[in-house]
C-alpha cells in the first residue's frame, strides 16, 4: 500500500529531472501531486488506526452545533459533490435544537468518511444525511445518523468485510479507490462510543449506513462557541504568522502557500 504511491513519487521526480517537454511536465506534476496526496492520506489513516487500536484516543467533551458541523462537512466536500453531479440533502430532527456536548472531531471524522464515500460511489444521484432523535432524556439525546445514497451499492458478499483494514469497493473511475482504511476507522471510532455501525445495500441500488450515538445536552452556561480556526475570517490577510518547523522543505512550502494568500510570515527553525 505504501510502496505503490511512493514508487510513483520517486519515478515521476526522476522523469521531471530529465527535463521532459513542458506538456509532459505538467502531466507528471499532476500525477506526482496525486501520489503524494494519496501517500499522506494513507499514512494519516494508518497512524489514526494505530492510535485507536492502542487505546490512545480519548473522547473529548466539547460543545458544538450539530447543524453547523454537518453543513461545514458538506461544504468542504463540494468539489467531490460537483465532479460527480450529486445533490446532498440534510435533515436534522427538530427536537435537536440545543448545542450538544461530545467529541465533535471524532463525529466529523466518521461523517467525512461516510459522506465522502457516498459522493465518490454515486454519479448524477442523491446523498441523504438524516439525523433522527430516538430518545430525548433530561440530560442527553440518543441520535440515529443515517447516510444514504443511490449509487453503485455494495455486493452482498462484500458487506461483511467492508469494515476490514484495506477492504475496497472497486470504482472504475479511480486509479486509487481511497486508502481502504476509512471504514475501518469509522467502525472503530463508533465502537469507542460503545455503539456499532450497520449497513443496508443492494448492488446498483445504493447504500445506507446508520449508527446511534448518545450526546449530552449542553447546559446554557456551557453553550460557548468553540474558538476554532473555522470561525476566523480566513479571507482577511491581516494576520502576522510565525511558521515554526525544523524541516527546511516544510518551511518553504508553508511560507509560499501563505505568501500566495497575502499573509506576512516569519520563520523559526525550532520551538526555542
Amino acid at each position: 500500500e505504501l510502496r505503490t504511491p511512493l514508487y510513483g513519487v520517486s519515478g515521476l521526480t526522476s522523469l521531471l529531472m530529465e527535463n521532459p517537454d513542458e506538456k509532459k511536465a505538467h502531466e507528471y506534476l499532476e500525477s506526482l501531486k496525486f501520489s503524494g496526496d494519496y501517500l499522506l492520506a494513507l499514512i494519516n489513516d494508518v497512524l489514526q488506526l494505530s492510535k485507536i487500536e492502542t487505546n490512545e484516543v480519548v473522547l473529548e467533551k466539547v460543545s458544538f452545533d450539530l447543524r453547523k458541523l454537518i453543513e461545514g462537512i458538506v461544504n468542504s466536500l463540494q468539489t467531490k459533490q460537483k465532479s460527480n453531479s450529486n445533490n446532498v440533502h440534510i435533515s436534522i430532527d427538530r427536537v435537536v435544537n440545543s448545542t450538544l456536548l461530545g467529541d465533535s472531531i471524532r463525529l466529523s471524522q466518521i461523517l467525512i468518511n461516510l459522506i465522502g464515500n457516498a459522493l465518490k460511489f454515486t454519479t448524477n444521484g442523491n446523498i441523504w444525511i438524516n439525523v433522527k432523535c430516538l430518545e430525548s432524556r433530561d440530560d442527553n439525546y440518543k441520535l440515529r445518523f443515517v447516510i444514504k445514497d443511490d449509487g453503485i451499492g455494495i455486493p452482498q458478499n462484500k458487506q461483511k468485510t467492508i469494515f476490514d483494514n484495506f477492504a475496497q469497493v472497486k470504482n472504475q473511475n479511480q486509479e486509487y479507490e481511497g486508502t481502504g482504511l476509512g471504514l475501518a476507522i469509522v467502525k472503530k471510532l463508533i465502537q469507542l462510543h460503545d455503539s456499532e455501525i450497520y449497513i443496508k445495500s443492494e448492488e446498483n441500488k445504493g447504500s445506507e449506513f446508520y449508527f446511534d450515538l448518545i450526546y449530552e445536552k449542553a447546559i446554557k452556561g456551557q453553550e460557548v462557541s468553540l474558538n476554532t480556526g473555522e470561525n476566523l475570517s480566513i479571507g482577511t490577510s491581516n494576520f502576522y504568522i510565525l511558521i515554526v518547523d525544523d524541516n527546511r522543505i516544510n518551511q518553504i512550502v508553508t511560507q509560499n502557500i501563505l505568501k500566495k494568500k497575502g499573509y506576512t510570515c516569519n520563520i523559526a527553525n525550532n520551538g526555542m
